[in-house]
């Protein structure tokens, strides 16, 4: 009878533990179920964030002068999916966006990843979905574009407490730039196709944006039948240099070497002016001229010492809007060293060359609006290189493709509800 009472009693014990196991088993896979949901909910709020700041870097390259000819679609897709491969890297996502006609940008997101029992439940595993717009609120000034090279990483340097002022305008890199020794960049935005290095960026550089097109690409710079190699005589450049006095300079060719010192002044008369050779402008010498360009086919512009420089850019003919432009198989630097460049009032266009500013003090500060592209731009020796953005009013066109031709007065982006 006891053998028989205790196998009844493990019998009973035996049930007791089945049932337990049956009713524990869904309990089990409920509370795991519960807490899968719970991440994913997190997941999804990550992923909502990650579309939400693409969208806004999208809307935000669409108000950058230009921005419709870029790839805007592929740069918001790019941009989810590098956020979500940090932040989730076990979700698979893809994003799909699209510019919308009023200047805004949409973006949808499509995240999976493993669910219980081979992804059977739910069948094909969890599935998060996400939408995000944001509109343009304006458009940014473009004021400075350092269009990089394929052998130089770093298109934008600055040392020695040197500075690019900029309050309104958009600089931009289509590589990397960086900061030294209390260097610093105040502007409207700041933007890096690469990396910005340093400390000292106001507002903080965006890293990453897409490259810029160089808006005058397409355009002819050489003079057709200019004849430079008349300048040079049995192999040696030919000179004009002026001491003192003012010497007035007609529009067109320039074969030989030009040269200010003491207190001598080229004044240009207005017109398109082609060097074909080196401008040196240095001691206390000027160069001043309104409703001119200087284009350089060899050589460039070089300021130093005491030298006062105050142009106006052209408000008509064949390059209205610039002031300064190299050939483009011209890889000669411009070098701004004096603190008496007071006026460049137009466009800079330095597609295959340098700028460089090493000047005590200000430079271009008396400019109504100017805009830099060049290859590289580098400022030294406590130098503050000035670009204003006062268009309206300036007697110079400013053409398509720079500057702004349509700000609202508002800056960024903002997202749709």
């Amino acid at each position: 009878m006891a053998a028989r009472s205790q196998a009844l009693k493990r019998g009973q014990r035996g049930q007791l533990a089945l049932i337990t196991a049956i009713v524990a088993l869904p309990l089990s896979v409920a509370v795991v179920f519960a807490a899968e949901l719970t991440a994913l909910s997190g997941e999804r709020s990550k992923m909502q964030a990650a579309v939400d700041a693409a969208a806004l870097a999208g809307a935000r390259e669409i108000g950058v002068s230009g921005g419709a000819e870029r790839d805007i679609k592929g740069f918001t897709e790019r941009f989810a999916k590098e956020q979500t491969d940090e932040i989730i890297p076990h979700v698979r996502t893809k994003f799909t966006a699209e510019q919308l006609p009023e200047g805004a940008v949409r973006i949808d997101g499509v995240g999976t990843r493993n669910s219980f029992f081979g992804n059977m439940v739910p069948k094909g595993g969890f599935v998060i979905r996400v939408r995000s717009e944001a509109l343009a609120l304006g458009q940014q000034p473009l004021c400075v574009v350092a269009t990089g090279s394929s052998t130089v990483t770093r298109a934008i340097d600055a040392k020695e407490q040197s500075r690019i002022f900029a309050p309104n305008c958009l600089i931009h890199s289509n590589a990397d730039m960086a900061l030294f020794d209390d260097a610093s960049i105040d502007a409207g935005n700041i933007q890096a196709s690469g990396q910005a290095e340093g400390d000292s960026y106001s507002p903080k550089a965006n890293e990453g944006a897409l490259v810029l097109r160089d808006p005058f690409q397409s355009r002819s710079i050489r003079r057709k039948n200019s004849k430079c190699s008349d300048g040079i005589k049995d192999g040696v450049v030919q000179q004009r240099l002026v001491t003192n006095g003012v010497h007035r300079v007609p529009a067109g060719i320039k074969r030989w070497q030009y040269t200010a010192r003491g207190t001598a002044e080229f004044r240009l008369a207005p017109g398109d002016h082609y060097f074909c050779q080196p401008l040196t402008i240095e001691e206390q010498g000027k160069l001043t001229g309104d409703n001119v360009v200087l284009i350089f086919e060899n050589g460039a512009l070089n300021a130093t010492g005491d030298a006062k420089v105050a142009l106006t850019g052209r408000n008509s003919g064949s390059w209205p809007g610039f002031v300064l432009v190299s050939a483009r198989e011209n890889e000669a630097d411009t070098i701004l060293s004096s603190s008496f460049v007071d006026k460049l009032l137009g466009i800079i266009y330095l597609p295959n060359s340098n700028l460089f500013v090493n000047a005590k003090g200000n430079v271009a500060e008396d400019s109504l609006w100017s805009v830099v592209i060049a290859r590289n731009i580098a400022l030294a020796g406590g130098s503050t290189l000035v670009i204003n953005d006062s268009y309206a009013g300036s007697g110079v066109p400013v053409p398509k493709g720079v500057g702004s031709q349509s700000n609202s007065g508002e800056d960024g982006a903002r997202l749709r509800q």
